[in-house]
């Protein structure tokens, strides 16, 4: 019984961290798009985790929300800040910080 539980404990650590590897490239993928169609350069080409919680769709059903923050540049100087907010594994917003032309 015990070797029963610890196989679907592993395999329910495997199916959150698959889940949030998911979320985290489609936020990546998100901040690069949105970086290219503003022509500025997204740098380090990463995006980090800010915050985790839990909410609801539209259906009431519970569902993992993320916000990512990236860093982008104008200009070569600055760095600016983005944001990309994902709701389960798919994204649903990006904002850019305001940048100098």
């Amino acid at each position: 019984m015990l070797d029963g539980l610890l196989i679907v404990f592993v395999v329910v650590v495997f199916f959150i961290w698959a889940q949030s590897m998911l979320a985290k490239e489609n936020a990546r993928a998100a901040g690069k798009k949105a970086c290219k169609e503003s022509e500025v350069q997204l740098l380090d080409d990463t995006v980090q985790q800010q915050k985790i919680w839990l909410g609801r769709t539209s259906q009431g059903w519970l569902q993992v929300r993320r916000i990512y923050l990236f860093e982008f540049a104008s200009d070569g100087e600055q760095r600016y800040h983005g944001k990309v907010t994902v709701h389960g594994h798919r994204v649903t917003s990006v904002d850019l910080e305001a940048y100098r032309i």
